[in-house]
């Protein structure tokens, strides 16, 4: 079966929304893979990204900045950062 970039891309983006939508079922149970004859689970490439540190990123880099804008800041009278 032969897909255009975009029609791949489209494809692609329809699938991982309806199995975010539908964490207990896989590719093969989407509605929509009946209407492709001939694809197989390999043909439409699929990945995704997990966060794999609970959230550790986003506090690091709140903490970051907080200390950017501290030390670019301090001279400034009434600058108070939260964070």
């Amino acid at each position: 079966m032969e897909l255009t970039r975009e029609e791949a891309i489209r494809l692609h983006r329809e699938l991982w929304g309806w199995l975010a939508e539908n964490p207990m079922k896989t590719k093969q149970e989407w509605p929509e893979w009946g209407l492709y004859p001939g694809m197989r689970a390999g043909d439409l490439p699929c990945f995704a990204l997990f966060e794999a540190d609970g959230g550790a990123w986003r506090i690091e880099a709140m903490k970051r900045i907080k200390a950017y804008l501290e030390d670019n800041l301090k001279e400034i009278e009434n600058v108070v950062v939260l964070g």
